[in-house]
């Protein structure tokens, strides 16, 4: 064992996924090099969805049902996002409605209740019954590693737990509580511990959660602050709710009235941009119109909880989940504004190797209950990168990577280091090993430490939500233990009958850092939990940082262009598609006066990839009628173009629309007309057949707009723009060579 090495712990919590749903197929095709511990005879040496009889693990709802699906049908499965209370996981794990007078259950959850779930969620979503039939089923999707190759690769290229738990079978802050203060003080779904009234009003309007709740019990970084050691950092990325609604509200708060009639003014003002367009920009008129007449709706009903919204949303320290959710870190750390760092702050410590002893990294939240499609409430929302459903999972891929990126440039700290990657929980997405038994935080025959909370009406609430008892772990999630003192391909489990759980963060970190002492200061759960110091098995450092995959992207002309290969376009005058700009659909057409910050929002402007000599950026290709798709790319396939431009967001698809005259990035569409607008056949220039290689000419045609073509566009004597026309230009498909 070689932890006496470890002198830096990096942890990432990310949002909401499952072992099967993005590990799955980890080991499809070979084995792990190390169990912890040791098989037993008939165990698995990865408990994954490959080499089972799928068809044994079918859920069904009505009509409809499905079998667990290897590979995801698009970058945001699933595009709805699931059901997270514990009534709905309760469902997606026993099948049928969780009854809080019968809540203590010793039977096996079947683990066949998923689709029903998500069906009765987008029925209550007011789904069509077409939406219905199509998105239900994806809930069964799961991503094989050419789709994840981030998470994938370093699975498989240090340590991942198969059979990790998450604390309780329900959502984010119960779950994030437990792996900070080992108990969610009787919380099962968020917001019952909420105080602030106005939270019901913003929940009422907006029709979102907050989950503005408060555990007042210690956290990790207290009992860390107790025995002096104070190098911890927690970094953060954005307010818990998003902080673009702060920024509306400080433009409209002070005048509502005034900004209003500023926007009216924008049918006439499209009414005369509209003669000078070839295209018919009627509903896009009378879409923005809708919004603007919502918007000044919602407004004016959110108006007495507006102050305590910009509190939500101010992007200042107060409204920082961790800061804000716990408050004994305010109440017993003297310097706690000094312990609490942006993100960027983060990359630039871990190049030049000056990370604290702990660090603890919130993730951009998502907030969001469609991918595509949010009308109004895109105000509202947002798409992170936590990887929660529904957002872009190449942007999850993205931030994972560039925190990796950093730790391991700079080798002397590397060395020194462990990243832990793990998820809050697995709600929704879908997984076949049932969660056992757990023992509660107040122990099998204690008594919680902790009163029940005050409700809005001044009343006490009963002790323990839904009446949940805390006697079953939540789903599995994955957990990831990166370190150059961990053998390649090792997969752990528990050493002890109590299996990895959140709480078994807490002990780990105290143990490996010194403090082990301060384990009994959390409960029966922590006491209980296993810690996985013991998976830092090597004695000599590894020095193969950088032999992933998804770290190995060059190519070389005349190879084959395989789905998922990163390279650049070319087009015929030698410009490249380069980065983006944001820039109204419709040339003239903007937000007048403050709210112009919000065309995006609005759908007024769009993300436009340019053309020029340089600033060239990466791109691949999936297939779109079959996306886990590796093979070869030939002309004559229908693709999909995808940018890994960091700036864009979840926006990373090309599409030719009918808003615009030039093509935008957006997210991914996976039916219908939108989805045909994302849609190209490549096509040789010379116009022959078979395999695609670097360094072929091809045409991409889009299959909404017949017969038309990816090309520059040199309205106004510009050419920095991509449009789609008759004939059009031919690209070279350019490797990545450094």
């Amino acid at each position: 064992m070689a932890k006496q090495q470890i002198e830096h712990v990096v942890m990432l919590m990310l949002e909401n996924r499952s072992i099967d749903n993005i590990l799955g197929w980890l080991y499809e095709n070979d084995t792990p090099q190390l169990n912890i511990p040791p098989l037993k005879p008939g165990e698995r040496a990865y408990e994954g969805l490959q080499g089972l009889d799928l068809s044994t693990l079918v859920n069904q709802a009505g009509n409809l049902s499905s079998p667990p699906v290897r590979g995801a049908s698009g970058l945001t499965i699933p595009s709805i996002s699931p059901g997270e209370t514990l009534e709905q996981v309760h469902t997606q794990l026993f099948n049928q409605a969780y009854d809080p007078k019968n809540p203590t259950s010793k039977t096996p959850p079947t683990m066949n209740g998923y689709l029903k779930d998500y069906i009765s969620v987008l029925e209550n979503a007011n789904e069509s019954a077409e939406d219905v039939t199509f998105y239900g089923k994806k809930i069964m999707e799961s991503h094989t590693p050419i789709q994840l190759s981030v998470l994938n690769g370093l699975a498989k290229h240090y340590a991942v737990c198969d059979h990790w738990f998450s604390s309780i079978p329900s959502q984010t802050n119960p779950n994030r509580a437990f792996s900070l203060t080992g108990t969610s003080q009787g919380l099962t779904d968020n917001g019952y511990l909420e105080k602030d009234p106005r939270a019901e009003v913003i929940e009422k309007v907006v029709g979102i959660g907050i989950g503005d709740d408060r555990f007042e019990h210690k956290t990790v970084f207290n009992a860390l602050e107790e025995v002096g050691m104070t190098d911890w950092q927690i970094f953060w990325e954005t307010s818990l709710v998003p902080q673009k609604i702060s920024n509306l509200l400080d433009l409209v708060g002070t005048d509502l009235e005034g900004c209003l009639d500023d926007i009216a003014k924008v049918a006439s003002l499209t009414a005369e941009v509209i003669k000078d367009i070839t295209f018919n920009a009627g509903g896009f008129v009378k879409e923005l119109e809708g919004k603007i007449n919502s918007l000044a709706k919602i407004l004016k009903e959110l108006e007495e909880a507006i102050p305590y919204m910009q509190e939500l949303t101010s992007g200042e320290l107060t409204s920082v989940y961790t800061y804000r959710l716990f408050p004994a870190l305010k109440k017993q750390v003297k310097d706690i504004e000094n312990h609490f760092t942006k993100v960027d702050k983060f990359h630039e410590q871990a190049k030049a190797g000056t990370l604290p002893k702990f660090s603890f990294i919130e993730p951009f939240w998502s907030i969001s209950e469609s991918s595509v499609d949010r009308g109004i409430k895109k105000l509202f929302t947002q798409l992170g990168n936590d990887y929660h459903p529904p957002c872009n999972q190449d942007v999850g891929e993205a931030y994972v990577k560039s925190i990796y990126e950093s730790l391991i440039s700079n080798e002397s700290a590397w060395d020194k280091t462990l990243f832990i990657v793990t998820f809050d929980e697995q709600v929704g997405a879908y997984d076949h090993v049932p969660p056992p038994v757990a023992v509660p935080p107040w122990g099998v025959d204690g008594t919680p430490d902790f009163k029940p909370p005050i409700g809005f009406d001044g009343k006490p609430k009963p002790l323990l939500q839904h009446n949940f008892p805390f006697n079953r772990y939540g789903g599995r999630v994955p957990t990831l233990l990166i370190s150059p003192y961990i053998q390649k391909g090792t997969v752990f489990r528990s050493t002890t009958d109590v299996p990895y759980d959140h709480t078994s963060h807490i002990a780990s970190i105290l143990k490996i850092l010194g403090h082990e002492e301060k384990i009994n200061d959390f409960g029966e759960r922590v006491k209980q939990a296993p810690t996985f110091e013991g998976v830092v098995t090597l004695n000599k450092k590894r020095t193969d940082a950088a032999d992933i995959p998804f770290m190995q992207q060059t190519r070389k002309m005349g190879e084959p262009v395989l789905f998922y290969d990163r390279f650049y376009l070319k087009n015929q005058n030698g410009k490249y598609l380069s980065g983006f700009k944001e820039e109204a659909k419709i040339a003239g057409i903007e937000l007048p006066g403050k709210l112009a910050e919000f065309n995006y929002d609005l759908g007024v402007s769009a993300k436009f990839p340019t053309l020029s000599k340089d600033g060239k950026i990466a791109l691949y290709l999936q297939k779109s009628e079959d996306r886990p798709n590796p093979g070869q790319i030939n002309a004559n396939d229908l693709v999909k173009l995808i940018s890994t431009e960091t700036g864009l967001n979840s926006d990373l698809v090309l599409g030719a629309w009918s808003d615009s005259h030039d093509c935008y990035y957006y997210d991914d569409y996976l039916q219908g007309e939108n989805n045909a607008k994302q849609e190209w056949t490549i096509e040789r220039e010379n116009g022959s057949s078979g395999g695609i290689n670097f360094g072929d000419k091809v045409y991409l045609v889009n299959k909404n707009h017949i017969n038309q073509r990816l090309s520059h566009d040199n309205r106004l004597f510009e050419s920095q723009w991509i449009t789609t026309k008759t004939g059009g230009d031919y690209w070279t498909i350019e490797p990545i060579t450094d």
